[in-house]
């Protein structure tokens, strides 16, 4: 049973506008796994519920977390200083398959929800798994000239293009026209409908979801996705990653 722990800060920086890094100190962080997430609770209590959010990476003893401020509550959590801390639940949820065969792969990463993706390329570069990255982002990037170290082919687009290619991740394939077995993504959902459309019918596209949630431990019900037989799975729990084909968009 998952129980709420206590988290310092180590660090929490602005990196863009209205685009945060914090690093925690927390017990657990040697078995985090890239795909899971993390719920923190807020001190001043903006509307009571913890928020959920994504884990980039993580060391021995800390996490690190890439968010953007959205709401009262992340804005909170902006504010924190080095030796603040905050009461977490984690890590949950479920992570992202290794392909154990040398398969050709692709990770994708839409706005904000780029950092797990790149918790999961430093998992196979440190398996010497080779992989392609494809970002988009409506003008900025992150974690680019980070993606860079850990392979060559980074393929970049924005809305505006002021950087990399003008476009979406759909321009970005087309333009490179490869053929993966594997592409793991996590960002918006209109990134994924396209996505599923897109892919080579052999392709297994693994969908990383970015839902609400309330509890993050399937309790509340509140974050759930309708499966093939119009059954609903609950993300915290069942996911928050997916495979494409099993979900009914």
């Amino acid at each position: 049973m998952k129980v709420f722990t206590n988290a310092k800060v180590v660090e929490n920086i602005n990196i863009h506008t209205d685009i945060y890094k914090i690093t925690l100190s927390v017990p657990f962080a040697k078995n985090v796994f890239p795909g899971q997430f993390i719920m923190i609770c807020l001190k001043n209590g903006v509307n009571l519920l913890p928020r959920p959010l994504s884990i980039c990476s993580a060391t021995e003893s800390t996490i690190t977390i890439i968010y953007e401020i959205v709401g009262a509550g992340t804005k909170e959590i902006s504010m924190a200083k080095p030796e603040d801390s905050f009461k977490i639940l984690g890590p949950l949820g479920n992570t992202f398959e290794i392909p154990t065969e040398n398969k050709n792969i692709a990770l994708i990463g839409g706005g904000i929800g780029t950092p797990p993706i790149y918790f999961f390329a430093k998992k196979l570069y440190e398996l010497s798994i080779p992989f392609d990255v494809y970002l988009g982002f409506r003008n900025k990037s992150i974690l680019f000239d980070e993606f860079k170290q850990l392979t060559k082919n980074v393929y970049l687009a924005t809305d505006t293009g002021i950087e990399g290619t003008k476009g979406n991740i759909i321009d970005l394939l087309k333009n490179e026209n490869k053929t993966y077995d594997y592409i793991f993504a996590c960002g918006p959902k209109p990134m994924f409908k396209a996505l599923a459309t897109y892919k080579d019918e052999n392709t297994k596209l693994y969908l990383s979801l970015e839902e609400h949630m309330a509890c993050g431990v399937g309790t509340c019900v509140g974050c759930v996705v309708k499966n093939k037989d119009n059954i609903y799975e609950k993300i915290c729990v069942n996911g928050p990653i997916f495979e494409s084909n099993y979900i009914n968009f």
